[in-house]
């Protein structure tokens, strides 16, 4: 999964990331947030609620990971 995400978050910014870098002070906006969102629900065939779209669940790929397997 770890992979999956990464390889998103990659191509929604454009350049690479470490798996525990701060993905907004890489230059993660709302549109790249989007895109990852929209990638995550198709592949994993799940939505995600509003709710769990903060900053905190969306910070490194890591934190991500996490808030996929909430709904697994």
């Amino acid at each position: 999964m770890e992979d999956f995400v990464q390889n998103i978050v990659q191509s929604a910014m454009g350049t690479s990331v470490d798996t525990d870098g701060d993905l907004f002070l890489a230059g993660l906006d709302s549109l790249g947030v989007l895109k990852i969102i929209s990638f995550i629900e198709k592949e994993y065939e799940i939505e995600i609620d509003d709710e769990d779209l903060t900053m905190d669940n969306m910070r490194t790929v890591g934190s991500i990971c996490k808030m996929i397997k909430k709904y697994q």
